[in-house]
């Protein structure tokens, strides 16, 4: 009784943690779209993330059909429908964790929306610009992610820019390789924020969640040297 409690109260402080609320709003102002389960299209883009394996082993998943009781059934979304990990590669070759929102989680029995439900991009950034890690990027750069036992990426993922000094929108691309082309043509303005959301599902839970991840990237000086 102990545990179904504790977890209990966990999860509605999470879920008044984010702004819980049934009134979504789907598109920011500078055209970000989540890609919601109610009616919203995926981003197309698989490829842009590698998949990190894990080797762990899937632990069996409490349901009705096998037995498993209403708190073991929380327990187990709250443990499991998390955010994957994502790294994004320097030129260095460094992995550099980023730096990670929830945009929203809907589950049979969770429900959440974080703050970008609710503010854009643009306004968002200015709050958390701090917090960024800052990513010197070159040609091979790349994002992986090492996701969760039991999750898998829901339709990949699409990268954007924004303006250091104003936060406005620089870039939309499909790939990294794109991000390093801008980054390295527009030397002069950097750093640029980086911005890209990953939706996942996970094994045994009906719904879904999407993150956002975030970092201050640039060309590597090295890379501006060879260029030059």
């Amino acid at each position: 009784m102990k545990t179904f409690l504790s977890v209990f109260l966990a999860a509605c402080l999470l879920i008044f943690a984010v702004s819980c609320s049934s009134q979504h709003r789907e598109s920011t102002e500078d055209g970000e779209n989540y890609g919601r389960p109610d009616g919203q299209t995926d981003h197309p883009y698989a490829e842009s993330i590698v998949p990190t394996p894990t080797g762990k082993t899937e632990p069996s998943t409490p349901t009705e059909t096998t037995g498993g009781d209403n708190s073991q059934r929380f327990e187990y979304i709250l443990q499991h429908m998390v955010a994957p990990e994502v790294e994004l590669i320097s030129a260095k070759g460094e992995s550099i964790r980023l730096y990670t929102e929830m945009v929203y989680m809907e589950t049979e029995w969770i429900f959440g929306d974080g703050y970008l439900v609710f503010q854009s991009v643009s306004s968002r950034l200015p709050e958390i610009a701090d917090d960024l890690p800052a990513v010197e990027i070159g040609p091979s750069s790349r994002v992986t992610a090492d996701l969760p036992t039991g999750a898998s990426i829901r339709g990949g993922a699409s990268f954007r820019l924004y303006s250091h000094e104003d936060y406005s929108l620089v870039l939309e691309a499909d790939d990294m390789a794109e991000v390093y082309a801008f980054c390295l043509e527009n030397a002069e303005n950097a750093p640029y924020y980086l911005y890209m959301t990953l939706a996942t599902t996970c094994k045994g839970i009906t719904g879904s969640r999407r993150d956002a991840y975030f970092a201050s990237v640039s060309a590597a000086p090295e890379v501006l040297s060879e260029a030059n």
